[in-house]
């Protein structure tokens, strides 16, 4: 039987904590797509606002993004048909006459602040 001293086992604990409070100190390496993440997410509940559903907001911010229907089928594994009754909704709910229209909504979106919160 091999016996360690305290000595012999907290040094790699100690060593491994330390690691660990260094790690949680840095700056996360991807704070870029963090913020990406938080402007859809932004755009997606500003959509829902509007009173899209899920599925509708998320058709709506690819559309904006410049996917075609058949693009955006693709991404969300849903058939074309699908994407253009989704759209046919979200124009008639977002009051805008066209996928131009809808970006530049989305746009619109996508720049105004959020109260409360400051970049």
């Amino acid at each position: 039987m091999i016996r360690l001293t305290k000595k012999q086992v907290l040094i790699p604990i100690k060593m491994r904590l330390e690691r660990m409070v260094i790690s949680y100190m840095e700056e996360p390496e991807d704070s870029g797509a963090e913020e990406a993440e938080a402007d859809e997410q932004k755009i997606y509940f500003r959509l829902r606002g509007l009173g899209l559903t899920d599925r509708e907001a998320e058709v709506a911010r690819l559309a904006g993004g410049g996917l075609s229907n058949r693009e955006i089928g693709q991404q969300l594994f849903i058939a074309e048909g699908t994407v253009k009754k989704h759209m046919t909704h979200i124009l008639e709910k977002s009051g805008c006459c066209d996928r131009d229209a809808l970006r530049e909504r989305i746009r619109e979106i996508s720049r105004a602040e959020l109260p409360g919160i400051q970049r």
